[in-house]
């Protein structure tokens, strides 16, 4: 899905889980070299970084590739990203970080601190729900245990009476 976004002078480009048809398109229409055209097709989630003065490119963790120039950004990712839907209502009010921004690589700092800030708040809702999981585990642990020490005394029990039952007819 191709999104664009544009205010003022900013342009930000934005496929999410795009077909290789939408990538040739968008690639096609924008002034990107070559090189990088040929990374963003066949090398697609190989993690690489090129800083030049005119350009930054950046793909990272299989999932993530940023172009950035002085006339344009251009994100492509694989999945939704709460991050970049965030993001795109910032840039849509000319309120980033409560920051007005005028250039594309400001623009690309922002997001990048908008996907960490992003990651850190799930990896804290998984950190706490893996630590609810892991009391709720320990609880049902503690009752295991209080069920095996009531079977191994019923069982142990049951055995005194048989053997007491098998004495008594002994006898």
């Amino acid at each position: 899905m191709i999104s664009k976004y544009n205010h003022k002078d900013l342009n930000w480009i934005d496929l999410e889980s795009p077909r290789i048809e939408e990538i040739e398109h968008i690639l096609e229409q924008y002034p990107i070299p070559s090189n990088i055209k040929e990374r963003i097709v066949n090398e697609f989630g190989v993690d690489h970084v090129d800083v030049n003065f005119d350009y930054i490119y950046a793909s990272i963790a299989n999932k993530y590739i940023f172009f950035v120039n002085d006339n344009f950004f251009l994100t492509i990712h694989t999945e939704p990203i709460k991050a970049f839907s965030e993001f795109s209502s910032e840039v849509e009010l000319d309120v980033v970080g409560n920051e007005k921004i005028n250039n594309h690589k400001l623009l690309f700092a922002y997001l990048l601190k908008n996907i960490q800030i992003n990651n850190h708040t799930e990896i804290e809702n998984n950190h706490q729900y893996i630590e609810s999981n892991l009391k709720h585990i320990e609880n049902l642990n503690n009752i295991l245990n209080k069920n095996k020490i009531k079977i191994k005394r019923q069982f142990y029990i049951i055995i005194s009476l048989i053997l007491l039952l098998i004495i008594f007819i002994w006898l």
